[in-house]
This record gives C-alpha cells, sequence and structure tokens, in this order.
C-alpha cells in the first residue's frame, strides 16, 4: 500500500537542494560518507541525504512509499546488543541518539512502531535468545519478526531450521548490493545458493569490533620520518603487508633496551584472528560441485603460523604479553598496537594521538586487503515463521540499514575519533577504506558448526601451546594435519543436514 506523502517529497526536494548547494560551498568534508543532512535535518522528516552523494547509498525508490502503519516489529536480541536497536530518548550519547534518530526515520518512513525483547548473552553465546526464537516459531505465532544474535554460535540456527533462507523470499526489499550492507559478508555465507543472516551499517557491533592497527602518530614523526612514503599512502598503494609491518617494527630496535616497542598486541584472539583473516588463512571451500573442501593443512597456513610464531614470540620490538596487552602503546611507547577498534576508548582516555589503519596483506601478490571483525558481533536473521510478515520485514530491514549509514555509521566514527574526524579527511577515508574491506571466509562464518574450524590455527599460536623451540614448521604442519579428521566429520554431519 502506498502512502500519500506529497509534503513530505516536496520537503525532501526542498532540503536536497539546500544539502547540495552547502556540499558545493564546503572544502572540508565532515566525515565518511557524510554530507550536511545530518545537521540540516533537525525535525523527524527523513531526508533522502545520500541522493547527492553515490548511488551505491540510495535506497529504492518505492521504498518510502511503502505503508505498514498500525504494524508493531519484534526484534529480539541480547542484553549486549540492545543498544543497536532501542533508545528511549536522545541523551547526547552519540550512539544512542543515532540509534533514536535511525529508528525516528524508519517509523516516519513505513508507519511501523518497535518492540524489544532482551536476552541475556554470556561471551558470544546467547541460548536464552535462541529458546525464544524456537518457542516463537513452535508456538504458531510470530512474536520475534527478527533478531539479531551474536555471530559465532548462531549459524547453529540454520542445521535446526530456526532461521528463513534469505534468497527464498519472493519480492523481498533487501538489496545486499547496496553498500550499506556487507555483500562480501552475504556472498561468503552462501550456502548452497542459500543465506540466512544479513550484517551492515545497522550493527555496529562489526565496525566496533573491527580488527584494526593503531599507529602512535607522534612516534611515526620520529620513527617513520625516513621511510619512502606515508603509512596511509603504503596502504592505498596496495603495499601493506606483513613484510613491510615487520619492517616498521624493527626501526624502532629492542624494545626492553630503548624502552619504546615497535608493537604492542596480546597473544589472544583479538590479534590473532585479525592477523590470519587478513592474510588469507585457509580454512575450508566449497568447490564447484558444491562439496566441502578441508584446507586447514595447506602450505600457506603452515608458513603463516610460522611466521606469525616468529613475530610474537621472537621479534625483540614486539610486546605481546597479554598481562600488558597495551601498556606500551597506551604510554606512548610503541609505535603500533594491534587490536579492536573499540580499544580506541582506552587510547583516546591515554590522550594519544593515533590512527587507524587495516592489518596487513600476506603478500603484494594478495589481491585485496581483508578486515573481519572478531566473533561476537551482531547477525540479523529472521525466523522461518513470520508467514505473511516477511515482505514488511524485509522493508523494515532494507530502510533501517539504509538509515543507518548517516546515524549509526557515523556515530561508530565519531566515538571511535571523539570529534577528531571533523577536519581530518585522511582519517575519514581510512576508516571508510577499513570498513568497507569487511569480509569474511566462507570457514569463519561457519566455523562453529564445522567444529570451530577457525580456531585450529589460533590454537598453535597462544602461550599454552606455542613454543620458543618451535623454529621449524614440522610441528604445525603435524599439528594442523590432525584437526583433517574432526572436520571432515563435522562437514559430513552438516552435508545431512542441509540434504
Amino acid at each position: 500500500m502506498e502512502k500519500q506523502s506529497f509534503t513530505k517529497s516536496a520537503l525532501a526536494l526542498i532540503l536536497c537542494a539546500v544539502i547540495a548547494f552547502s556540499a558545493a560551498a564546503c572544502s572540508e568534508p565532515a566525515g565518511p560518507g557524510v554530507s550536511a543532512s545530518d545537521t540540516a535535518h533537525g525535525g523527524s522528516e527523513p531526508v533522502p541525504a545520500a541522493e547527492t552523494e553515490d548511488p551505491a547509498y540510495i535506497a529504492d525508490a518505492g521504498l518510502v512509499s511503502l505503508d505498514y502503519t498500525g504494524n508493531t516489529v519484534n526484534i529480539a536480541t541480547t542484553n549486549e546488543k540492545m543498544f543497536e536497536f532501542a533508545a528511549e530518548e536522545q541523551t547526547g550519547a552519540a550512539m544512542n541518539d543515532a540509534v533514536f534518530r535511525r529508528n525516528a526515520q524508519v517509523s516516519d518512513d513505513l508507519g511501523v512502531e518497535f518492540a524489544y525483547q532482551e536476552y541475556k548473552q554470556s561471551g558470544g553465546n546467547s541460548a536464552e535468545l535462541k529458546n525464544a526464537v524456537a518457542a516463537s516459531i513452535k508456538s504458531g505465532d510470530v512474536t520475534i519478526d527478527f533478531f539479531a544474535a551474536p555471530s559465532y554460535y548462531t549459524t547453529s540456527y540454520i542445521t535446526d531450521g530456526y532461521v528463513t533462507d534469505l534468497e527464498s523470499i519472493e519480492g523481498s526489499r533487501i538489496d545486499t548490493g547496496k553498500s550499506y550492507w556487507s555483500s562480501l559478508y552475504y556472498n561468503n555465507e552462501l550456502l548452497r545458493g542459500r543465506a540466512y543472516f544479513l550484517i551492515g551499517d545497522m550493527t555496529p557491533t562489526v565496525i566496533e569490533r573491527l580488527e584494526v592497527v593503531f599507529l602512535n602518530d607522534v612516534l611515526a614523526e620520529t620513527y617513520l620520518k625516513n621511510t619512502e612514503k606515508s603509512l596511509h599512502d603504503t596502504v592505498l598503494d596496495g603495499e601493506w603487508t606483513f613484510d613491510k609491518l615487520i619492517e616498521l617494527t624493527a626501526l624502532c630496535g629492542d624494545g626492553s633496551v630503548s624502552g619504546v616497542y615497535g608493537c604492542n598486541l596480546p597473544r589472544n584472539s583479538y590479534s590473532l584472528d585479525g592477523m590470519e583473516a587478513a592474510m588469507k588463512v585457509d580454512l575450508v571451500n566449497i568447490t564447484p560441485d558444491g562439496d566441502f573442501e578441508v584446507l586447514v593443512n595447506s602450505q600457506h597456513n603452515i608458513d603463516l603460523v610460522e611466521k606469525l610464531r616468529k613475530y610474537y614470540y621472537e621479534n625483540s620490538s614486539v610486546l605481546s604479553e597479554n598481562k600488558e596487552a597495551y601498556s606500551a602503546f597506551k604510554t606512548g611507547n610503541s609505535l603500533f598496537a594491534v587490536g579492536l577498534l573499540l580499544e580506541s576508548s582506552g587510547f583516546r582516555n591515554a590522550e594519544i594521538d593515533y590512527s587507524i589503519y587495516p592489518l596487513p596483506k600476506w603478500n603484494t601478490d594478495q589481491e585485496d586487503y581483508i578486515s573481519t571483525s572478531q566473533d561476537n558481533y551482531s547477525i540479523i536473521g529472521i525466523p522461518s515463521n513470520t508467514g505473511d510478515r516477511t515482505g514488511m520485514i524485509t522493508a523494515v530491514l532494507e530502510d533501517m540499514c539504509w538509515r543507518s549509514h548517516e546515524t549509526v555509521y557515523m556515530a561508530e566514527y565519531e566515538i571511535t575519533y571523539s570529534m577528531k574526524y571533523s577536519d581530518s579527511s585522511a582519517e575519514a577515508q581510512m576508516f571508510d577504506f577499513i570498513y568497507r574491506h569487511v569480509d569474511f571466509s566462507f570457514g569463519s562464518i561457519y566455523s562453529y558448526i564445522l567444529g570451530e574450524v577457525k580456531n585450529c590455527p589460533r590454537y598453535l599460536l597462544y602461550p599454552t601451546t606455542s613454543t620458543a623451540n618451535w623454529n621449524v614448521a614440522s610441528p604445525i604442519a603435524s599439528s594442523l594435519a590432525g584437526l583433517e579428521k574432526q572436520i571432515s566429520m563435522r562437514i559430513k554431519q552438516l552435508n545431512k543436514a542441509l540434504d
């Protein structure tokens, strides 16, 4: 059903003209993908400012003409993820206010209201939420329209039949080709032509759990002053590799002697997962015939784990003790740090002047950078019993993700740099660059139901399993090979569930 909204359309056109004029007059960008719309728009009327920018951020013209007035959309999530969807009022907090504005825009666009169901989360798991989705399905009533769950364990919803195949929805409004969705995630999760989950600008935990490289800008002026080009240009030129990181790290010398380390990083999943993913660790692949192929014991993985082990354990320029995870960087005594983007709050509080960069590629032959989010980010699914409400749900999700680009996404940027972005187009560009390279391998997405295949190489680098005596690759090769039998067994179980 279409809404009669002549006044809203007219207002939007007028404001777009004003925004376009303002944008032409401004010489300094406001941040990644931002126009003046967010500040120019003071009321609840939505302003499709993206229409003056990249077409990849323009939603379908017919989306906001849909009318679902009188419907309440029920969103289920966990206590740790509720901030992504619920905001009762504006409080001055960047993320809260962004979510509030986003929700108001979607309600105005489509006429819907929102209701929230909150369930306990323990670490990266939420059995309560999964049980609620199961209960909704078994009851025959639609009590949950869509859910946002922690990513790692949620893939078991597929084998239990609790989640809708998004590819099978007729007339779906979701357009994963738009840049506010992560098409790289969607394309890599395809399982025999089926897809079940979504991430995008509406799920800020994907952004805050990005694994990145932090650079101390003050130390860079001393230790990187004689390098051929800036790190910013090195990244954009495709030359930011693991060898380059090792080279720049070494410029600081022995950290225990000089007091300045080349890199500060913990020996745990918060850095290891990202490093392995960025350098294209091989896990599991689907062959052209549709069969699963175990790749864990590849030569690339053996080389990668061995090289990472030497960097973490044998490099005198690297401080990687877990108990001192980011101590050197917080005190201004480390050039680099590797960790989650959410660590930026601690670095800001320590008044460190920093920039962020993607994790390095394996070598220059690697086609592109790979940014990844460390487990426990939100993924969106639609329960398998939504029936004739499914079309409305897809429209709400599409509109919510579109509206999130200039609200929620921007709030994450503001939080990362604490308003520093207002006069730094280079930082704005790099933030966008990292996020637009968010990618997940098939094996990492389905890691849990494949026997936690993603963790196999990582466990070989933990302090409890790695020792300084490992100076050859053979122990690594032997350990990886021993895991193939277990993974193959889990693959057979998955095949049975899909048949």
